[in-house]
């Protein structure tokens, strides 16, 4: 979808998911909430580039810079150092203060909690882990609290590692978040098979 001039694309979590979604594209900006990610160019963009500096003039001087923000990144492994010199450059180049950048995104009150379930492997999702599908029923309440909360947005996935279904909630206020998010978490609870004590949202 996108959104102002990028391209957005949602994948699986797990960086080897993100990481293979941005090799699409001609420049790939990839993140996950923990802070993992970089940046990757393609091979048509180096030949684009290349050829704008062959033009010489303004042309040449844009690709300048952009050879040195593609040079500045760590495309294989990502490197945070390496993400803030490239952030700050382009900050630099564009006259924009770190409160501008702030600006682009309004954070909406959000939670993630974790529902601890006898078998993670009865929830199966879809679409970027954005839709459940097993077990049944389960999407469809998660569709009926979420229209009922304004500006209200849910999702669940199965944790890769644990017997855990992972929560994550945001709505327009605090409170309607967190009823949303508890919501939720009983819901999966209940469909999923929850073990031990019903899990509490804060």
């Amino acid at each position: 979808e996108a959104v102002g001039e990028a391209n957005v694309i949602c994948a699986e979590t797990g960086v080897k998911h993100c990481h293979h979604k941005a090799l699409a594209m001609d420049v790939g900006v990839y993140f996950e909430a923990n802070g993992h990610g970089t940046v990757v160019f393609s091979k048509q963009f180096d030949q684009r580039v290349a050829e704008a500096k062959q033009r010489g003039g303004d042309a040449a001087r844009a690709a300048d810079s952009l050879l040195l923000l593609r040079d500045c990144v760590n495309e294989v492994v990502g490197d945070a150092l390496a993400n803030f010199l490239a952030v700050e450059a382009v900050l630099r180049l564009t006259g924009w203060s770190c409160k501008d950048w702030l600006a682009m995104y309004d954070d909406l009150p959000n939670r993630q909690a974790k529902v601890i379930v006898k078998d993670r492997s009865v929830l199966e999702t879809a679409d970027a882990e954005r839709c459940c599908v097993k077990p049944e029923g389960l999407q469809g309440e998660i569709d009926r609290l979420v229209k009922a909360t304004p500006r209200g947005r849910a999702f669940v996935r199965p944790s890769g590692t644990e017997d855990v279904v992972r929560v994550y909630a945001e709505a327009e206020t605090e409170a309607s978040m967190l009823a949303l998010a508890q919501a939720v978490a009983d819901a999966v609870y209940d469909y999923a098979g929850g073990a031990g004590e019903r899990p509490r949202v804060a």
